[in-house]
C-alpha cells in the first residue's frame, strides 16, 4: 500500500468520523413545555401531504390500517421519512408506538399513494 493509498483511506475514515459525530449530537429533551397533550381521532390518510403535528412536540403514538396496498409516509419537519417508503398490502393495521417519546423538531406530516387507510395519532405539546 502506497503513502498516498493510506493518506486517502486516513482522510475518508476521518471525515466518517466527523460526519458521525455530528449526526449523533444529542440535544436537550424538552420537559417544561410539553403538558397539553392531544389526540387526533381517526380519519382518512390524505392522498397529498398533510401536517398533522404543528411546531415541536412529543410523539405519544397511533396505527395506520390500510384496506388495499398503499404505501403511507410520516415526514417531519427536518425532512426525515419514519417509515420507508415500501407498498402496505391490506388489510393490514400498523402500530407507530415504537416513535412514542420521539421528538418532533418540527411539523410532522403523513400522506398515502392512494385511498383506503385511515389513522390515529397522539403527542404532546
Amino acid at each position: 500500500m502506497t503513502k498516498r493509498t493510506k493518506l486517502i483511506i486516513i482522510a475518508l475514515l476521518s471525515a466518517a468520523a466527523l460526519f458521525a459525530a455530528a449526526s449523533a449530537t444529542p440535544i436537550k429533551y424538552p420537559q417544561k413545555e410539553y403538558n397539553a397533550y392531544a389526540t387526533m381521532e381517526a380519519q382518512a390518510v390524505p392522498a397529498s401531504p398533510t401536517v398533522i403535528i404543528k411546531g415541536p412536540a412529543i410523539f405519544g403514538g397511533g396505527w395506520i390500517s390500510c384496506t388495499g396496498t398503499q404505501t403511507i409516509t410520516l415526514t417531519d419537519g427536518n425532512g426525515a421519512s419514519w417509515l420507508p417508503v415500501i407498498a402496505w398490502a391490506g388489510p393490514q393495521a400498523t402500530s407507530l408506538n415504537l416513535f412514542g417519546g420521539a421528538y418532533v423538531s418540527g411539523n410532522l406530516s403523513i400522506t398515502a399513494s392512494a385511498t383506503g387507510c385511515i389513522y390515529s395519532v397522539w403527542w404532546r405539546q
